[in-house]
């Protein structure tokens, strides 16, 4: 490329100017104005679906297995632009005794990426994570522990682990599997209980699974603008602003 000191506009093949330095600046024509180039910005974001409700118990046979948690999504991009943001629910459930499966949690979203729900647990095992991860088979009148977004339900009664991420600037864990009729779990799965709110966890003892959550650490110099729809928070980590997006779906503008 030509040098800044010998030349203050860039030419397409076609002759068309498509950039140049105007007062000290570089600007790009966008087909219709001169406007500053789009500034990219680093985004460390993590997602994570909604855990599956605790369910397909039968009276007098089994108690309610344990809901699998959300899938679990951590990386970063180099992006700018408008990004669809969805926060999946917890699934609901079933502590009817009736072998009325606990339902599936809700995708959480950070477009182009979603992030996969947990299974309700149902009559025969507890369910399925969103990563795919198995829930355990009943034994005796125990209903199996839920699969985590980290791995399988280890036993009847130990719901799957979840992943651990330290986007908020400690590690914490999110979507574990709901434990069995009683027992343990771990990064937010319930135990026999309902899993913790944005933790993705699958529920137990027939409650609801945890909701998801959606992270982006964003630099301070972007400017990000946050549709209605969503609720949000935000806060300074590592240097970034950390906007946590606890449930709703709408638009974030990253500039």
């Amino acid at each position: 490329m030509a040098s800044v000191a010998r030349f203050d506009t860039w030419q397409a093949a076609d002759g068309t100017n498509v950039a140049r330095f105007s007062g000290g600046e570089l600007q790009v024509w966008d087909g219709a104005a001169w406007v500053a180039p789009v500034s990219f910005a680093n985004i460390d974001y993590l997602v994570v679906a909604g855990g599956g409700g605790s369910g397909g118990g039968q009276a007098g046979i089994v108690f309610p297995y344990g809901g699998g948690g959300g899938e679990v999504v951590e990386d970063s991009l180099e992006a700018s632009g408008i990004f669809t943001v969805t926060v999946g629910a917890g699934g609901v459930g079933n502590n009817s005794q009736s072998s009325v499966p606990g339902t599936s949690g809700g995708y959480s979203e950070f477009h182009p990426l979603v992030s996969n729900f947990g299974q309700g647990g149902y009559f025969g095992r507890g369910g399925t994570s969103g990563s795919g991860f198995a829930g355990a088979s009943r034994s005796g009148t125990t209903g199996g522990a839920g699969g985590g977004a980290g791995g399988n339900a280890t036993s009847t009664n130990v719901g799957g682990i979840g992943v651990s991420s330290s986007i908020t600037g400690s590690a914490v864990g999110y979507g574990g599997g709901g434990s069995g009729t009683s027992g343990s779990a771990s990064d937010g799965g319930g135990v026999n209980a309902a899993a913790p709110s944005n933790r993705g966890g699958g529920g137990a003892g027939g409650q609801n699974g945890g909701s998801g959550i959606v992270y982006l650490s964003i630099p301070t110099a972007n400017t990000v603008e946050v549709s209605a729809g969503l609720t949000f928070t935000y806060s300074a980590v590592s240097g970034k602003n950390l906007y946590s997006f606890t449930s709703g779906t709408g638009t974030v503008t990253v500039s």
